[in-house]
């Protein structure tokens, strides 16, 4: 049976929210693996947890098979996932950086009369379909199903709060999984398409129309 899509989609995350979700990576990053966390104890290290972006997603991964222990099938070869979600993550921290530059040029297409709320509009619209064509690559490049998208982002939180412990706040968590509930949401929108069709629907932007890309 197709995983049913949510009808109404989240708003995307705010500016404030991608900052901490920035400023908590950058914490991430800059973590010991010896800082006493759960995740550093020696039973639960490897060779491969030996850099503080390593040991993060040993954290995610050991929430993520805890959640469902089924999904160990579906993950082989950790380290290849380990990849899977460091460009998920990635993509997510450098937004909107990663915006074509008409978009980040705010001030001089206000010079030009554009409004706020068109701009905003594009960026999204521009933003969901990258969303889009990220789910259908993962279901062609990845052996993964649909429905596990939705413990992505739990276990994103049990990581940052196993790496960042007393760091880790309130703020971060909300941050992080409204986030990611945007991604999935269009990921799952691409994902589904890829699966059904082989190809993704996406909105043209100069017809206001959906096409195969």
């Amino acid at each position: 049976m197709p995983t049913q899509i949510a009808d109404e989609p989240p708003s995307p995350p705010s500016q404030a929210q991608l900052n901490v979700i920035r400023d908590s990576w950058e914490r991430v990053l800059s973590t010991p693996i010896n800082n006493n966390n759960s995740i550093d104890s020696p039973t639960l290290l490897s060779s491969s947890t030996s850099s503080a972006s390593a040991a993060f997603h040993h954290a995610f991964f050991e929430a993520l098979f805890a959640m469902d222990p089924n999904l160990t099938t579906f993950f082989p070869n950790v380290k290849r996932q380990a990849r899977a979600l460091t460009g998920i993550v990635s993509y997510v921290v450098r937004a909107p950086a990663i915006l074509p530059a008409r978009y980040r040029a705010v001030k001089s297409l206000r010079e030009m009369h554009q409004t706020q709320q068109i701009l905003d509009e594009e960026e999204e619209r521009w933003m969901c379909e990258q969303l889009k064509a990220l789910g259908a690559r993962h279901a062609v490049h990845h052996q993964i199903q649909i429905d596990m998208l939705d413990h992505v982002g739990p276990a994103l939180v049990s990581a940052l709060y196993q790496r960042l412990d007393t760091e880790f706040s309130p703020a971060m968590r909300d941050a992080w999984l409204h986030a990611f509930n945007y991604v999935v949401y269009y990921m799952k929108q691409g994902f589904q398409s890829q699966l059904e069709t082989g190809q993704v629907m996406i909105e043209d932007q100069t017809r206001g129309a959906c096409t195969i890309q």
